[in-house]
């Protein structure tokens, strides 16, 4: 994640708008437009956290992944809580949600998950899970694994090769 920063930094956008940065991820870096948007979202947070306006805290990672179902089918395996439970955790406290867009859970021990959706088309949709609050780099890669791991048992019950 460094690394983006620092390529953003360099490159002095002005004015550093979402979508010029989302535009010259995906042109120069070949970069999907999920992933760019969230480089760009973490490059304003850091952006606003140098200015003292925020306080960042912990390590983080994404895992996202694509599926065959279209939009409102992929969220509500995130928003219905009994279908939820298929995947994700059972203990995820649902703190915000933006129909077609966004849900944000917090898990008990106060981290906080963030499931970015991106319709790619009417029967196609990505995911993007960012895990924040993570204690260090070890958590940080346990998470990863995890949420990988999740992703792919959702991918399992969409095309019917659930092993539970």
């Amino acid at each position: 994640m460094q690394m983006w920063m620092d390529i953003l930094r360099a490159q002095k956008i002005q004015p550093p708008t979402k979508q010029k940065l989302i535009h010259f991820l995906s042109t120069n870096y070949m970069m999907d437009e999920a992933d760019a948007e969230m480089i760009s979202l973490r490059y304003f947070m850091l952006q606003a956290s140098d200015a003292g306006s925020i306080y960042t805290d912990g390590y983080e990672i994404t895992v996202t992944r694509t599926y065959p179902v279209g939009l409102h089918v992929l969220e509500s395996y995130f928003t219905e809580k009994n279908l939820r439970e298929l995947h994700l955790l059972a203990d995820l406290q649902l703190i915000k949600y933006n129909p077609g867009k966004n849900i944000r859970f917090q898990l008990a021990n106060g981290e906080i998950l963030l499931a970015n959706f991106n319709g790619k088309s009417a029967g196609k949709c990505q995911v993007t899970l960012q895990h924040t609050k993570l204690a260090d780099s070890d958590k940080s890669e346990e998470a990863r694994s995890f949420w990988k791991e999740r992703l792919q048992m959702l991918a399992d019950l969409f095309t019917g090769n659930d092993k539970s």
